[in-house]
């Protein structure tokens, strides 16, 4: 730890400058093809979001409590794949649950498919976003970032926002934007226009 404070404070004389190609140009100006692309608005598009998502345990998640997650393993649902693709009446039959248990593995299943949609969004991200009627890409790309950060200010103050935030933080504006950015941005590459 020392030896890094020591690097900040020191003079930068020393460092060597960055090596060039044959031709004498900077790799920084090369264009290298394994480069992540970046759309027009400058926000990153993660290719891989979707599978790191779907890859990802329930309980690192934190979608559901330790406890769902015991009952959903017993029945070979690990990951938030396996509960995207299970069929919500099926799995809920098996578990011998009541037919209440249907609608909160659909909305489990729905917010995970969400957030795959979504880069940079996680399904309890995904959760909040459902709960106050943006259900799809399509409803997030045409809302606009503060009137869907403010949606979500307002559900947290309410009984059931804060039953279901249970003292984490609310997804930052910055983090919504980035969210709408990335709704309107997908497929086309073509910025859509707003609501006003």
């Amino acid at each position: 730890m020392l030896r890094s404070l020591l690097r900040l404070i020191s003079p930068t004389d020393h460092l060597e400058t960055p090596p060039t190609s044959e031709q004498g140009i900077p790799p920084e100006v090369v264009d290298h093809p394994a480069t992540i692309p970046m759309n027009p608005r400058g926000v990153h598009i993660d290719a891989n979001h979707r599978e790191w998502l779907l890859s990802k345990r329930l309980l690192h998640l934190k979608i559901c409590s330790q406890q769902r997650c015991d009952q959903l393993r017993h029945f070979g649902i690990v990951t938030a794949g396996d509960l995207a693709n299970v069929d919500p009446v099926k799995l809920a039959r098996d578990m011998g649950a009541p037919e209440k248990a249907v609608q909160v593995i659909k909305r489990y299943r729905a917010a995970i498919r969400l957030a795959a949609s979504v880069p940079g969004m996680m399904p309890r991200d995904a959760q909040l976003l459902i709960r106050i009627h943006r259900h799809s890409v399509r409803a997030i790309a045409l809302d606009s970032p503060s009137a869907l950060y403010h949606d979500l200010r307002r559900f947290a103050v309410s009984s059931k926002g804060r039953r279901m935030i249970r003292g984490r933080r609310l997804p930052s504006l910055r983090k919504v934007k980035n969210w709408v950015t990335a709704c309107r941005t997908q497929g086309t590459g073509i910025q859509l226009r707003s609501a006003a």
